[in-house]
This record gives structure tokens, sequence and C-alpha cells, in this order.
């Protein structure tokens, strides 16, 4: 995945390697400073800690050219039947598959097309005077997943844009170049790129287009078709609007409108599930899997055991609130929550005007622990809010 935006999907690598300019960055005048370190000993105990989110809205992006499509025509349902061990072959298909294709528009767009079309759940009109936003921030999960897992991938760096428009900070993750040529390198190699593949059909495996219906084996993987929710969400005294591909709803869990409870989500992973794995499984990938899930409420989480020529041997089922308790003190949800609570408030504070067209950057650096704060003298339209989306809002 080269970036994520304010969409669930992350979109073509080569599309985004070309709107972004391959990670480069205009000038920049630099603001302000803010430590891991500080971050993670400033967080105080009265924390309100992530509420449950509620789903607002959602819409679905398909066909190669990722387009936007208002409703739930891309949703899909558990099937019924969850086998424990399985022969699949994750290969099938692959050569008939509908692969994503370098042209299609970024896909940090399509959350802001739903945000026009349901301007009333997230920002507040004009004409209502409100001591503060209905909204604070909005963003894709991945953004949003890259700043809680700070604390405990020190290593990992990232870079942020963020702008402000009617009191409301817009967050989008700017690829880095060595990101880039590495997203791009793995599309190059055939065997990166099936593997790819492989999530996507075991996905289709686990899943049906109709509740209650029974699974097509042959159905044919269109790896550009999502389906994608708009949630509500609390972190702190932060109110967010997030952007997130739900890849299953569980039609036997019975739930109110709005409500979470029946997401469901998927991973395959290389390689059995030994004592010599089991470190790498628990510190980093559940790591990055339970950021995922918890941000969008989604309660459990299917995981494929397969080998490396892409045959499934054992399917197993996570409860994403017990995630953190299996990691066993590896990594922390209180602190990433914590964290993640008060580098918002280091963003919101940074991000000072108001028209959607100035633009901060928000660059975390590993080698010093830092998260630097630089305003970007010349943004453009790369890194504020796209012209077709503020015009939207004149007069509302």
């Amino acid at each position: 995945m080269i970036g994520g935006g304010f969409g669930g999907l992350a979109g073509s690598a080569s599309a985004d390697a070309v709107h972004r300019g391959i990670g480069l960055l205009p000038a920049v005048e630099r603001v302000a400073v803010i430590t891991v370190r500080e971050a993670r000993t400033g967080c105080t105990e009265d924390f309100a800690g992530y509420g449950v989110p509620c789903e607002i809205g959602h819409y679905s992006v398909q066909g190669e050219q990722c387009e936007y499509v208002d409703g739930a025509i891309q949703k899909r349902y558990l099937r019924a039947s969850i086998p424990s061990n399985s022969d699949w072959d994750l290969n099938i298909g692959y050569e008939y598959a509908q692969h994503r294709t370098g042209e299609s528009s970024p896909s940090t767009h399509n959350l802001l097309r739903w945000i026009m079309r349901n301007k009333d759940k997230v920002v507040t009109p004009s004409s209502q005077e409100a001591e503060s936003p209905r909204t604070h921030f909005v963003c894709g999960r991945y953004t949003l997943a890259t700043l809680l897992r700070t604390p405990f991938e020190e290593d990992e760096a990232w870079r942020i844009a963020a702008c402000r428009h009617r009191d409301i900070v817009y967050m989008r993750t700017i690829p880095r170049k060595e990101g880039v040529e590495r997203s791009l390198s793995d599309i190059r190699d055939p065997h990166r790129h099936r593997l790819s593949y492989c999530g996507k059909k075991f996905q289709l495996l686990m899943t049906t287009d109709e509740a209650g219906a029974a699974p097509k084996e042959n159905e044919v993987v269109s790896e550009s078709d999502a389906y994608n929710v708009v949630l509500r969400c609390q972190l702190g005294s932060h109110s967010i609007v997030l952007g997130a591909e739900v890849k299953a709803v569980d039609p036997s869990v019975q739930c109110e409108p709005g409500s979470t409870a029946g997401y469901v989500e998927f991973r395959t992973y290389g390689g059995k599930f030994k004592k010599k794995n089991r470190y790498r499984f628990y510190r980093h990938v559940l790591l990055r899997w339970w950021a995922h899930c918890r941000l969008a409420g989604c309660p459990k989480a299917f995981c494929g055991f397969r080998n490396e020529s892409g045959m499934i041997f054992s399917i197993e089922e996570f409860d994403v609130i017990r995630m953190p308790e299996k990691a066993a003190g590896k990594w922390s949800e209180d602190v990433c929550m914590k964290f993640c609570d008060k580098l918002l408030s280091f963003i919101k504070r940074r991000v000072e005007e108001n028209d959607g067209r100035k633009a901060y950057l928000f660059e975390y650096v590993p080698t010093s622990g830092e998260v630097v704060c630089t305003r970007l003298t010349d943004p453009g339209n790369v890194y504020g809010l796209p012209d077709w989306f503020l015009e939207a809002f004149e007069g509302y």
C-alpha cells in the first residue's frame, strides 16, 4: 500500500506515484516539534478512551477506474459455515481477475465525495452559530492507524498532510519516496503481486454477495471493488469522521442501525504458526491488524494461514478486543490511544488557516523520535483540499 487517504481503499500505486510526484515535497517552513517520548509521558489519567464508532453512511468503489458509487452495491456477507481446516488454493482465478490499473483517480477523494453528498452529517452550516464544530477531524482509517501505532513502531517513518476547512482538520497520508518505490517494486514482482491477489481471493471465499447465500467458489476477483463505511468516532476529546473499508458483515449478528457489531475483517499470513513465527505475528502483524479493526469498531477477524504457494491450511478466528491480551505485553492499547489523543491535540493546535488550501506537513523522524510540523509555503492542489470540494460548500 502506497498510502491511505480519505477513503478506505489505497488506490493504484502508479496513479498515486504520478499524483504525488513520487513523494517530493514543496518548500516548507518549520513550525513546531513534539517528541514521541513527550507525547507518551504527557498523557493524563483522565483520558476518556476510544468510544464505539457509529456508522453514519456508506459507499462503494468498483471497476478498473475505482469509480465512486453511492450505496452498498459492493457489500459482502460472511459465509454461514467457516471451515477450521481448508485446502483452498488462493491462486485459482488469478489469470481471469480484474487487476487494479494505474489509471484510476486518486482514492483520497472518495470520502470527500461522500461528504459533499452528506454535508449535514459532517459540517456545521455557516448559518448556525456553535461554540465548537460537530467534527474536529476527517481522515481515512489508514492515516489514523498510522498515528495510533507509532509508540510501538518507532522505526517506521511517516508523513501526514493536514489542512483546515470550516473548522475541521482534514488529514491524509503522504507517501515517502522510498515507500512509493517499494510499492511499485512489489507490483512489478510477480510473486508479490500474486500474494496480494491471494488476500483478495481469501476474502471472496469467506464471503457471499447475498446474506445466507452459498459461496460462489469460482467467483472472479475484482481487486478495485470495495465497500466503505463512514464512521463517527470519539477519541478522547476529538470527534472524528473516519472512512474505512469493511470486508464483510456477519448477517447472523442482530444489531441496531449504525452499529458496527456485525463487521468482519480478514487477513492471510504466510507460514505455520510455530514458536519462531509467533513473536513477529503478535508484535507486528497483530498490532497493525488490531489498529485497523479497533478503529472501525470491528469485533471479529479471521486469519487464513497459508504456505508460500498460496494454499490455505488453517483458518483461525480472532476476537479483536482480546488482541492486546494475546500480544502479552508486546504493545499496549492504552498507550496507543493516549499517544494518538496527544498527537491529535498537537495537530489541531498547529493547523491554523481555515480556507482548506493552506496545508501543513507532520513528519515522524525515527532517528530523532520527533514529529516535526512544517507549513507548506506553496502546497498547490496536491496537499490542500481540491477546488471541486471547496466550491461545493460555498454558501452552505
